[in-house]
């Protein structure tokens, strides 16, 4: 499956549960000389970050990062205490296994810098010089909210975000370590940015369709996608995250919109693109692949051509 903004990596034969897909560690090999290159570019990242927030009159700070204790810490983003943008732990997909017994991803531990300056031609030409495979950016983690009266539940990134500012996502994000536990991972991300908590849907019921790669914005960048019944509604979700005060809501969720999730009416929806805010690549394909493994394979068909 292709669009102009995403295409599939792997579309699962069936909707897989999360006891049979895991992780499994796979140590990236980086090239010499990548780390004062990967240092550089993060830096000229996070002054281009700055000059963003002045010119809506947010004061920001680069230093240290404060819980980075190695030798040679790298900064970070801070508005007064409070990190802006930081270099957290990511993990990177090498590969994708299939077997009778389930799918194996082979995940190596990096961090956000490298993620973020993947795409420059620096770190490339020591990739290439060296004769290394250079990794993907960061794997993420996008699910929908199905709830009782039939909707999937998108999010809406507020505009300061670094990835897809003012875009539609699902609920997710990028795991930070190899270990990961893909239906804990998920219950903090749901109960983080559309406030269901853990006893309102049954992690066992989560499952995954695949997983699509950005053509737009990072290439090749991946996420895992699929969806999990609650046992609420849309309207119970939509009062919930409203009514938080604005301030507290993570700037990845600072809403949310609903996608009918029947035959028909998922069909007109994406391909009408009903809301003037644009899908993220991962979260349109994600719809995608929803209607493929619940409508057919005709249904997907038959859109993606529409949406040539």
């Amino acid at each position: 499956m292709r669009t102009q903004t995403w295409e599939s990596l792997h579309v699962f034969k069936n909707p897989e549960s999360p006891d049979r897909i895991k992780f499994r560690d796979s140590p990236l090999e980086m090239p010499v000389g990548v780390d004062e290159v990967i240092r550089q570019n993060w830096d000229t990242q996070l002054k281009q970050k700055q000059e963003q927030l002045s010119k809506t009159k947010i004061d920001t700070e680069i230093k240290v990062y404060h819980l980075d204790t190695s030798e040679n810490p790298l900064n970070a983003l801070y508005e007064g205490d409070k990190p802006k943008m930081w270099p957290g732990p990511v993990v990177s997909l090498k590969d994708v296994q299939t077997s009778d017994s389930g799918i194996e991803l082979l995940v190596g531990q990096t961090y956000f810098p490298f993620i973020a300056g993947s795409k420059d031609e620096k770190i490339s030409k020591l990739y290439n010089e060296q004769e290394i495979v250079k990794p993907r950016p960061a794997l993420a983690i996008c699910t929908y909210a199905l709830t009782q009266d039939g909707q999937l539940t998108l999010t809406v990134r507020g505009s300061r975000t670094n990835m897809y500012p003012g875009r539609l996502y699902g609920q997710g994000g990028n795991p930070l370590f190899t270990n990961i536990n893909i239906s804990e991972h998920q219950a903090d991300e749901m109960r983080d940015e559309i406030l269901v908590q853990p006893n309102e849907y049954d992690s066992n019921e989560l499952r995954f369709s695949g997983i699509v790669v950005d053509r737009e914005q990072l290439a090749d960048k991946p996420d895992l996608v699929g969806w999990v019944p609650v046992n609420i509604e849309a309207g119970c979700i939509k009062e919930r995250v409203y009514k938080r005060n604005p301030d507290k809501r993570p700037n990845d969720a600072i809403g949310v919109v609903f996608a009918p999730s029947t035959e028909g009416e998922l069909f007109d929806y994406i391909l009408q693109k009903t809301h003037p805010v644009q899908y993220c690549p991962p979260a349109h394909g994600g719809l995608v692949l929803y209607g493929h493994h619940n409508f057919g394979s005709e249904w997907s068909k038959d859109l993606l051509k529409k949406l040539e």
